[in-house]
């Protein structure tokens, strides 16, 4: 790990030894980081809410007490110290909430370092990357029998050349893990329409595009993944949210629908 001294803002934090265990959510977005202070708050838990924006609309709610912390996807290894620096200045073991893919996937590939500081439910790490992958979770569905779009993890731009002439287009090329696309420089390239897609996909509607933007994605991010487009409104989009407690019995779930999906 970075022994690098790292140093964090505080925005008005009380670290007086709690009588309560409190509780760190990370990163405090305004969907599940928020919704999880507000719930853990009703209870009189006191909850941080770690986030690398200042912006980050959970700063501003009186559901938690936010904490301005490094940012991940610049310096993973400055983050894991700051949690570390974080518990002991606490002087306890808060219970920590990771919530997106990529806090996920950090803190269960250095749990052993992060348990030492946090209560911590997570699943084994062969489950967290089964199911927080492109990857694994592809070969979970096959080897469930689920149906899921044809996906295919290209090693070089021959074996693009080849497959490019079977696929029903359009097609999405998308990164191997979600963050590879953080990188400034992909960034640029979709702003500026070299690219032609968002922050997660590009969408390709002949072999000639799927080619083109598969080189240059691929001089930036080898990573990469091809996926079969699967029409059909925004509002046919179902999901299911739900917690499960160490021996993985539910807390807690619900299903929804989405209305629309914003690019």
């Amino acid at each position: 790990m970075n022994t690098d001294k790292t140093t964090f803002t505080e925005d008005k934090l009380n670290f007086a030894h709690p009588v309560t265990r409190p509780a760190v959510v990370t990163p405090l977005d305004e969907h599940m980081g928020l919704d999880i202070a507000r719930s853990l708050h009703k209870r009189g838990i006191t909850v941080y809410g770690i986030d690398s924006d200042p912006h980050a609309v959970g700063r501003y709610s009186n559901a938690c007490k936010f904490v301005l912390a490094p940012d991940i996807k610049t310096n993973a290894q400055s983050y894991l110290k700051f949690l570390v620096d974080f518990s002991l200045k606490l002087g306890c073991k808060p219970v920590l909430f990771p919530l997106s893919d990529e806090h996920v996937l950090l803190i269960s590939r250095n749990r052993d370092l992060i348990l030492k500081y946090y209560e911590l439910v997570i699943p084994a790490p062969e489950t967290i990357e089964a199911l927080a992958t492109k990857v694994g979770l592809i070969d979970v569905a096959h080897e469930l029998h689920i149906p899921a779009p044809l996906t295919i993890f290209p090693h070089s731009l021959h074996e693009v050349e080849t497959v490019s002439q079977t696929l029903k287009y359009p097609v999405i090329i998308k990164p191997g893990e979600s963050p590879q696309w953080h990188d400034p420089r992909i960034v640029r390239q979709l702003r500026r329409g070299i690219l032609s897609g968002r922050a997660k996909v590009v969408e390709c509607h002949n072999p000639s595009e799927l080619q083109d933007y598969y080189k240059k994605l691929a001089a930036l991010n080898p990573e990469l993944v091809i996926q079969e487009v699967i029409p059909g409104e925004d509002n046919r989009l179902f999901y299911t949210s739900f917690y499960l407690d160490r021996q993985s019995r539910p807390l807690g779930a619900f299903a929804g629908r989405k209305e629309r999906v914003c690019l």
